[in-house]
């Protein structure tokens, strides 16, 4: 069994905790939206940011277990989360919800860091395959 190194468990870690808080959040907005007979953000954001959540919890156990691809999707899940902030922008609709005007701007530089990071030759050492 191979040795990770902190970073891929820093970053596995992170990825699985922000996809569970994610899909709670989304499930509870969600319920209260449905109760309160109100939306709390677009159907398609809801739907990207959900998605979004599902890969996260994907990706963080599959860099916990350094699968290759998993790399891979940590890469995507980032563009992904980068997409589901810039169209929260655009509509205006991120700077509603109360968490996220604090957290807009992390969110990002993690998902850059994450891209550079798995980008490393050292990094990408790392991984095997699940064939092996």
């Amino acid at each position: 069994m191979k040795q990770r190194v902190i970073g891929i468990l820093v970053f596995g870690g992170r990825f699985l905790i922000a996809g569970v808080t994610s899909l709670t959040y989304d499930i509870m907005a969600m319920l209260h939206s449905t109760t309160a007979n109100i939306t709390p953000f677009p159907k398609d954001l809801f739907i990207l940011a959900t998605f979004d959540g599902l890969m996260c919890v994907i990706v963080g156990v599959g860099l916990l277990g350094l699968r290759r691809w998993a790399r891979w999707l940590t890469i995507a899940a980032a563009g992904i989360s980068l997409l589901t902030l810039v169209i929260g922008i655009t509509r205006g609709e991120i700077f509603r919800l109360a968490w996220t005007r604090h957290s807009w701007l992390t969110y990002p530089l993690w998902d850059i860091l994450a891209v550079w990071y798995f980008l490393q030759p050292s990094v990408k050492a790392q991984f095997i395959s699940k064939e092996s």
